[in-house]
């Protein structure tokens, strides 16, 4: 009976210790699942290998703490702990507290610049309409009081908004620049209206980003006051987003990339090193996957220092929008080995160029003769595989002719463009007239539904013009005959319409440009004046001026018709009686959901 006591008792424990050997790999592996370190990447600085660290010290207590001595027992008391079974950790694997202050001193003195963007567009303008929402920039000069946002925030349109620091202090703030194309712009307010705020401005440091830089995100995350997330590169050459028709997208500008998790209010947020230096801007995230995308520094940098030096910010472009495509695509529609063998000399570490994607119509690009598809290899006598590098050139080229060679179906092709003045192409001037809104036709829209940057467009379809029949983007092609290539010829012959005549407007939408439409419309110029809004980027406002019109009115005349009849004699009498009314708002008032109707009355 003892022998078999004894080894019941030599294989309980084999149950218990295997028991124990399993429950401590199952611990492991969930641990692992959940916790898996990143690996180091060949770019990381040594400093911030100290997550791994963490991660390692973690698992050797771990190890410890499910021993099969400690487990059985329901305490830890030190007697018994035996120290021959723990392990050795050696010294170096502590986590670096010099690297974790750096970025609390980082991060604090960065929060110091950071601050709430209140704005409201007060009217529809170049695909954003009238909107009010909050947003994030920072101070990147607080002697001038500029302040780093984006384009989205900053708006193209008429901007009314406020900046709110950590301390709650609130200021005014306008608009002094954004870009025709690329997702940044700045805010000015005036330094001296700041009075209980010690007021810090962030470094910009476009050169010291690589794959694999621990970053942190400051901003104004979901509507919260001041959040910070962490995150670390992944990439630093994806191309921009395309979110879509009819809103705002940015194009020819890489992006940086990495997994941060914001959300909405964090547009316009400080990306910064462990040195607290700005080394991108926030721009837009995937919800569902957690990936943030920032817009590089080196374009912004220079246009800061152009409005610090009290310069004008050249744009330039041949109205062209390429895309970064590696080689093994790029073999597949032509690339030679030759060509290839010319980048890689120049750059060993490239991987790929730059392809034609969308050429406007009558722009310079395509008077020049390239299309869709054609590989740049240089631009002067300079090999070109960057944005940065495409945008220095034709920044410093506007209203010169430069030397394009691109490779199309494994042949080079020299071409000769000229290059133009973005600003001119992008609309700072909106009509109001009869409730509707309308500007030229910006460069934005024209790009992604590759059509000419001509036109007028019909920012909000209303009262005098409900052209909304036609779908989303309405151009006007001709008013009364005669065609309007822009606001200008458009505002020439509306002048000449005297007031409640009739007149035809010949119009399209950017969704299908070979169907035309007509609308006869009535001049209602009675109801409200023709308003001509003009950006002034000085004062931040849109200088109203109020357009001159002739006193012309064409007077109704009475008109005639014929009743139908009825042998009810009741029916008879009531019929004459009877008319259809059609009728419009002309103003959207007292939340009223629809501008027109047709009834009945008697």
């Amino acid at each position: 009976m003892d022998i078999l006591r004894k080894k019941h008792i030599r294989n309980k424990r084999k149950d218990e210790e295997a028991s124990d050997e399993e429950l401590r790999n199952n611990e492991d592996r969930r641990y692992q699942a959940v916790h898996t370190p990143v690996p180091v990447r060949p770019g990381r600085p040594p400093e911030n290998a100290s997550s791994d660290v963490e991660h390692s010290i973690r698992r050797l207590l771990l190890a410890s703490l499910t021993s099969s001595r400690i487990w059985r027992h329901k305490s830890l008391d030190s007697a018994l702990l035996d120290s021959s079974r723990m392990p050795t950790i050696p010294p170096d694997l502590f986590v670096n507290s010099d690297h974790v202050s750096q970025w609390q001193v980082a991060t604090e003195q960065a929060s110091m610049a950071v601050v709430t963007v209140r704005l409201c567009q007060a009217a529809p303008f170049d695909t954003t309409g009238a909107i009010a929402t909050e947003a994030t920039g920072f101070v990147v000069d607080r002697e001038r009081g500029i302040i780093l946002t984006n384009r989205h925030v900053a708006c193209a349109g008429p901007f009314v908004g406020e900046a709110v620091f950590q301390n709650r202090e609130e200021i005014s703030v306008h608009t002094i620049y954004r870009d025709p194309v690329h997702d940044f712009g700045f805010l000015k307010y005036s330094p001296g209206d700041v009075k209980y705020y010690d007021v810090q401005e962030i470094k910009l440091s476009p050169g010291s980003i690589q794959v694999g830089t621990d970053i942190r995100i400051i901003g104004n995350d979901s509507g919260e006051e001041l959040s910070i997330m962490s995150g670390q590169v992944s990439r630093v050459d994806r191309n921009a987003l395309d979110f879509g028709p009819m809103t705002y997208n940015d194009f020819n500008t890489f992006y940086l990339q990495a997994a941060a998790s914001s959300s909405r209010g964090s547009s316009g947020s400080p990306v910064i090193d462990i040195h607290g230096r700005a080394i991108g801007l926030q721009a837009s995230g995937r919800n569902q996957s957690g990936i943030d995308f920032f817009l590089p520094l080196d374009r912004v940098k220079r246009a800061l220092e152009l409005i610090q030096n009290g310069k004008s910010v050249s744009r330039g472009d041949i109205q062209v929008q390429f895309l970064y495509k590696p080689f093994d695509y790029a073999r597949n529609i032509g690339l030679s080995q030759e060509t290839e063998a010319r980048f890689r000399s120049q750059n060993c570490k490239e991987i790929g160029v730059l392809v034609a994607e969308t050429v406007v119509p009558e722009g310079p690009g395509d008077l020049a003769g390239m299309i869709a598809g054609d590989i740049l290899v240089t631009i002067g006598d300079k090999i070109v595989t960057d944005f940065g590098e495409m945008d220095d050139i034709f920044d410093n080229s506007i209203g010169q002719e430069v030397r394009l060679l691109v490779e199309r179906d494994g042949e080079g092709i020299e071409l000769v463009a000229c290059v133009e003045d973005i600003h001119e192409i992008t609309p700072h001037q909106y009509l109001e007239i009869g409730g509707a809104v309308l500007h030229d036709l910006s460069y934005q829209l024209a790009r992604y539904y590759c059509v000419p940057v001509q036109g007028v467009y019909v920012e909000r379809p209303w009262g005098m013009l409900p052209l909304e029949d036609a779908g989303e983007g309405v151009i006007i092609e001709s008013v009364d005959d005669e065609p309007t290539p822009s606001l200008a010829d458009f505002i020439e012959v509306v002048c000449k319409i005297p007031d409640r005549a009739r007149f035809s407007v010949v119009y399209y939408s950017l969704n299908d440009i070979n169907e035309m439409h007509v609308h006869i419309v009535e001049n209602e110029r009675h109801w409200t004046d023709m308003n001509l809004y003009t950006r002034n980027d000085s004062t931040g406002n849109w200088d109203r001026k109020t357009i001159d019109l002739p006193e012309s009115r064409c007077e109704l005349e009475p008109q005639t018709t014929q009743f139908s009849t009825s042998d009810n004699s009741v029916t008879h009498e009531i019929m004459p009686s009877l008319v259809q009314v059609h009728f419009y708002i002309p103003w959207m008032i007292n939340g009223f959901p629809v501008n027109r109707r047709t009834g009945t009355g008697l």
